[in-house]
């Protein structure tokens, strides 16, 4: 999972794409470097725990893993009532890093 901490947070832009039941997460630095995979995040369209895919290698390689607070992988586990509320949960949660 691709994280960033508060200094390189004042340094780098947030490109959101909300396609439906899923958000796609792309964070470009000011220099135009952009990371090199967007973070995909979803919820079932009547709404439950917020998962993001884990494309990576490893024991969480290739699923859906529930994301906590602050878009973490440890805390309380976010919740979306509706699939179109969660674009405003990540965003909410990505301000909260």
């Amino acid at each position: 999972m691709n994280t960033i901490n508060k200094t390189e947070a004042k340094r780098v832009r947030v490109h959101i794409k909300d396609c439906g039941n899923t958000v796609y997460l792309r964070e470009s630095y000011m220099s135009n470097e952009t990371r090199p995979e967007p973070r995909e995040f979803m919820v079932q369209s009547s709404g439950g725990y917020v998962r993001e895919f884990q494309p990576g290698a490893g024991s969480y390689s290739g699923t859906w893993s529930q994301v906590c607070d602050g878009l973490g992988l440890v805390g309380s586990t976010l919740t979306c009532y509706k699939e179109e509320y969660l674009i405003d949960v990540i965003r909410r949660e990505y301000r909260a890093m």
